[in-house]
């Protein structure tokens, strides 16, 4: 895509949007405590719609979204049948787009993209109440409170099919939780109930540092020194705790 080997590109050799070429390794593998391995795609070359519509799909219990523009018809069709574990923050300015209106139950004027398929009932969905005409700018999304998928590509059809954009897939119950408790926040903030948190035991932990290095099993926080350190309980749960000792 750069076009050259070099600090300069070649512009008569860089390739973007449609001329780029697939050729990377999509999937890393990570030796880590917190992390299991993530996947980088790039739109429009590496088929970044079916990415997302088979996550979407795949899903078996649960969905948060958060999204600043969301006008990708097919991707409203995708979550119908995920509606009742589904649940959508959007920017203020995507509000009274057609897959949002009709996911609130509203219906739209159909065009050749786009056909009126209102939900009934209306989807858990809200828009940002962010302070100062704040923009949420996020867009991630977490499913099965294990896959988090984020980058810089809005849920359009140029977002998918024309720019160059990208999206990371991290699998991580750890960074799941982390993308949860923002979304949380958010969700809240926007008029929401608290979504119920899983109830997760620490009584039995083993205790790490930012690298994923074990420092320990079942350690008092009063004996840490201070800095940021991960938690991991016998079930496979992770929370971060900063002590400030």
């Amino acid at each position: 895509m750069w076009g050259s080997n070099g600090n300069i590109p070649n512009l008569s050799n860089c390739k973007f949007q449609n001329y780029k070429y697939d050729l990377m390794e999509h999937t890393f593998y990570y030796n880590s405590q917190i992390l299991d391995s993530i996947k980088v795609f790039f739109s429009p070359k590496d088929g970044t719609y079916n990415v997302i519509s088979n996550l979407i799909h795949n899903s078996q219990n649960s969905i948060y979204l958060a999204m600043n523009k969301f006008t990708l018809c097919d991707y409203r069709d995708s979550l119908f049948p995920k509606k009742n574990y589904t649940f959508i923050l959007v920017d203020n300015g995507t509000w009274n787009d057609k897959p949002v209106l009709n996911i609130r139950g509203q219906n739209i004027t159909p065009d050749a993209y786009c056909q009126n398929k209102p939900w009934n009932p209306p989807g858990n969905i809200l828009k940002d109440n962010i302070p100062n005409n704040g923009i949420l700018h996020y867009k991630f999304a977490i499913f099965d409170k294990y896959i988090v998928l984020t980058g810089s590509m809005n849920w359009t059809y140029s977002g998918a099919n024309n720019n160059d954009e990208v999206i990371l897939i991290i699998y991580s119950k750890f960074l799941a939780n982390t993308y949860f408790q923002e979304f949380n926040k958010r969700w809240i903030q926007a008029g929401g109930s608290s979504n119920k948190k899983e109830n997760i035991d620490f009584q039995e932990v083993e205790v790490f540092n930012v690298d994923g290095k074990l420092i320990g099993k079942n350690i008092s926080t009063k004996k840490l020194r201070k800095g940021v350190y991960i938690l991991k309980s016998k079930n496979g749960n992770y929370k971060i705790i900063i002590n400030y000792q």
